[in-house]
């Protein structure tokens, strides 16, 4: 069992497109290098106006000038969104939890299998795995993403 002596939340980072985590059972990514190839995606892709086929993600720029090189690529990390069952709307927010864990003789544990939903004044998340450092005494953290608009923590 672990207690925590302290827990710190931390709104890091607020972007203009929704990434979306499905439960997409063919979904080989974590979540870290899914927001990677999102922000590839809608960097190189989107806005080099390459089509996409994940609900409400829209192109900007001329299809046309699209290389045969960049589409091949965008067509790879469009696959593998769309086996994540990423989609694109609205806004996505990234949340880092900082923790310590405490030195008691039954603390510390196991890194995985914490999960994690935060609460704010207009709603939740979805419950998020915290994967991160359980070390008897010493502090850890992990870092999600989540689409819900949760009003202030």
């Amino acid at each position: 069992m672990m207690h925590c002596k302290s827990l710190g939340l931390f709104l890091v980072l607020t972007t203009l497109q929704l990434l979306h985590l499905g439960n997409g059972a063919s979904c080989k990514l974590s979540e870290k290098k899914l927001a990677k190839f999102f922000k590839t995606y809608k960097t190189e892709c989107l806005e080099n106006g390459y089509e996409s086929s994940l609900a409400g993600c829209k192109s900007q720029g001329d299809p046309s000038q699209l290389s045969k090189k960049l589409r091949k690529k965008c067509d790879k990390i469009n696959n593998e969104l769309e086996a994540c069952e990423v989609l694109c709307e609205g806004e996505t927010t990234q949340y880092t939890i900082t923790h310590e864990t405490g030195s008691g003789e039954y603390d510390g544990g196991v890194s995985y299998g914490y999960m994690f939903t935060i609460v704010g004044t207009k709603g939740e998340t979805i419950a998020h795995e915290c994967i991160a450092n359980r070390v008897k005494g010493t502090p850890g953290s992990c870092t999600f993403y989540d689409n819900a608009n949760i009003g202030e923590i």
